[in-house]
């Protein structure tokens, strides 16, 4: 494999979209240099990312990295998926769940010094409908949460966070329901449910720190749904949550999977991936590929011990 390494920024990321992308780009270049290291840094529009990473593989790059937020490194990661190259993460965007499930430092030396002296960690990735995701996916509340911030912007003219406030409040004070038939572990069941999630592996739903991964290579992905309907059941696991006792809150339930299928109602449902909506058509076969990404980590950070539980559903 080549020793080579690609920089893909993307333009539009939080860090650089307001510190100035040549500002953000100058910052990356220094801190390679400063490393002695030689890379090829090439700021990318959005749409373009998963076809730059793959041209810059097909080109004999052994390192790609992604510098931006968790849709940046989503969209590079496509292309690297079981190929012989590895990604790198440059934690630019607003949120980077990605890079603190890793412990990839936000410091841009710091993670550049990861990139050029760290380990390569072989993790899971998830497909579902043959697009692949590698934090989570979702139906239900969060993609109609996105589409309603969406409409917003383009015909109010809202800010993202602002828009994204107002559709959460619409979206959970109204808890709209869908009908979805779940296929996993050999069984088969009907819930009435505002959201089924799946994870690529076991996300804790404890206020601090809330939706974080301890690990990304357990080989399983996580399911889950609640068994709550109303808004005040969403409160009562909060709350649960905010003291640290997600966990005996037995209405949302939780089960590990290597494959599942989710029918609803209807030719195509609109699916969250990674940050992102898109609408694939029922059935929804999600299916975990363990180990099929490499990612450079820091020296410190290892794989845990994991113990997985039997499937269940409440």
């Amino acid at each position: 494999m080549s020793n080579s390494i690609v920089v893909l920024m993307n333009a539009g990321a939080g860090t650089h979209a307001t510190a100035g992308v040549e500002a953000s780009r100058a910052a990356v270049a220094q801190a390679f240099a400063r490393l002695d290291a030689t890379v090829e840094i090439r700021v990318v529009d959005g749409a373009a990312l998963s076809e730059s990473a793959s041209a810059a593989v097909d080109a004999g790059a052994g390192i790609v990295v992604a510098a931006g937020g968790d849709g940046t490194v989503s969209a590079v990661a496509q292309a690297l998926i079981g190929r012989d190259a590895s990604l790198g993460v440059l934690p630019l965007g607003t949120l980077n769940h990605f890079s603190k499930d890793l412990g990839v430092p936000s410091d841009i030396d710091a993670a550049v010094a990861a990139i050029m002296g760290g380990r390569t960690l072989a993790i899971d990735v998830v497909t579902v409908n043959g697009r692949f995701f590698i934090n989570n996916s979702s139906i239900g509340l969060y993609p109609r949460m996105v589409q309603d911030r969406d409409r917003q912007r383009r015909k109010l003219g809202r800010r993202k966070f602002m828009a994204m406030g107002i559709a959460a409040w619409r979206a959970l004070r109204r808890m709209p329901l869908m009908r979805v038939r779940i296929e996993a572990a050999g069984r088969r069941f009907r819930r009435l449910v505002p959201f089924v999630f799946v994870g690529n592996n076991e996300y804790s739903f404890q206020a601090v720190p809330m939706g974080t991964r301890a690990r990304l290579d357990s080989g399983r992905m996580w399911m889950y749904f609640p068994s709550w309907r109303g808004p005040s059941g969403l409160f009562r696991f909060l709350m649960f949550a905010l003291f640290q006792r997600a966990h005996e809150d037995k209405r949302l339930h939780a089960f590990p999977l290597s494959e599942a299928t989710l029918k609803v109602r209807g030719g195509s449902i609109a699916v969250g991936l990674d940050g992102e909506v898109v609408r694939l058509r029922s059935p929804l076969r999600y299916r975990i590929l363990p180990n099929a990404l490499r990612v450079l980590v820091p020296v410190d950070t290892a794989a845990k011990p994991h113990a997985v539980a039997p499937a269940k559903a409440g």
